[in-house]
């Protein structure tokens, strides 16, 4: 029985940091099939059966299990790094982000972060919400450069003990000038040109903030959008000016090279209003999502043709795109029009 608790316990050492967290069950599985096998005969030769056979089983599952695509794939919650790959919004998204600095003053009474949202400009930045608390904001001053400075006047709780400023990532903002006067590590050349990002401002209190520093969430409106044959950048949700505009923000395209009547049809598909069961209307076709400049482009193409159902072509030096939508026949064909008898070809199991 010594044998078998060593084996087992040499079998969990080795496999566990190694498989997919998805695995961790077969790996039990296999665990607790050895344990109850000892007591009826155990042998090696049936215990390396058991283990091939549920670890291939554990792997073919795991395969079966669709990938995250690049649309989507982005900071849901606020991580550390200096290098991280940025985070690309278009639509309306609750985001988190990525801490980039952060500082201490007043022999740790205050804690500064800054939290990127976004490595581009955004139209805005809706709401904060504490560990997913909603936070009423009251502008309390300007700084220096006329950002408004705010303070938290619901839930109460956190009523004088936090402060938030919102930098919505203009490629010409200027440092935040109130970070810049408290910090002696943060001055006015740490501009953060072209990120969207949030300065937050927290006193140490130990009943108000029992659980450390809380998580940092936003509701952001994203990406200014660029219409074709224009220079000056538009917030838009429509799924096909959002693709337009990633397909030259990614460097794939220019504009010239989009065609113009396929994108114009497209973005009226996406725009027409339908009417709610409820009550109300909406728009047909919305692209709402994230992801990171590391993201393959295919996946966030393949993510933003899903949001309207279309799809995307280049055809005679155009990149050409259609949203789902009806489209009126222009030619009937029937049996008469085939050329041979109908051949029927399954698929491999």
């Amino acid at each position: 029985m010594k044998k078998i608790i060593l084996a087992t316990t040499f079998l969990t050492c080795v496999l566990i940091p190694t498989v997919a967290q998805a695995e961790m069950a077969t790996v039990m599985a296999i665990i607790s099939a050895v344990f109850t096998t000892a007591g009826t005969g155990f042998t090696w030769t049936a215990f390396a059966t058991a283990v091939v056979t549920n670890l291939a089983l554990g792997y073919a599952l795991n395969a079966l299990v669709p990938k995250p695509s690049g649309l989507g794939k982005g900071y849901t919650v606020n991580t550390y790094g200096a290098a991280q790959p940025t985070a690309v919004i278009y639509g309306k998204v609750k985001v988190g982000g990525v801490i980039f600095y952060q500082e201490t003053t007043n022999d740790n009474k205050y804690l500064h972060s800054l939290i990127a949202l976004a490595g581009h400009q955004v139209q805005q930045i809706e709401k904060v919400y504490l560990n997913d608390e909603e936070l009423t904001l009251t502008t309390s001053s300007n700084d220096s450069n006329g950002l408004p400075i705010y303070e938290v006047s619901s839930p109460t709780k956190y009523a004088g003990k936090v402060r938030i400023k919102l930098h919505l990532g203009e490629d010409n903002q200027a440092a935040d000038a109130t970070l810049a006067s408290e910090s002696s590590q943060w001055g006015v050349d740490h501009k953060a040109s072209g990120i969207a990002y949030i300065y937050t401002r927290f006193e140490f209190d130990a009943d108000v903030f029992p659980n450390g520093v809380p998580q940092v969430t936003t509701l952001v409106q994203g990406k200014k959008v660029v219409q074709t044959g224009s220079s000056t950048g538009t917030y838009s949700a429509n799924s096909a000016r959002c693709l337009a505009d990633y397909l030259v923000y990614s460097g794939i395209a220019t504009y010239d090279e989009i065609d113009n009547s396929l994108f114009t049809t497209a973005t009226s598909v996406c725009d027409e209003n339908v009417t709610l069961s409820g009550g109300g209307t909406q728009k047909r076709y919305e692209c709402n999502g994230m992801f990171t400049t590391d993201s393959a482009p295919k996946e966030v193409i393949s993510g933003m043709l899903a949001s309207m159902g279309g799809m995307l072509w280049y055809s005679q030096g155009k990149w050409k795109m259609k949203a789902a939508s009806f489209t009126s026949p222009v030619l009937n064909l029937d049996e008469n029009d085939l050329v041979s008898a109908l051949s029927i070809k399954t698929r491999n199991s």
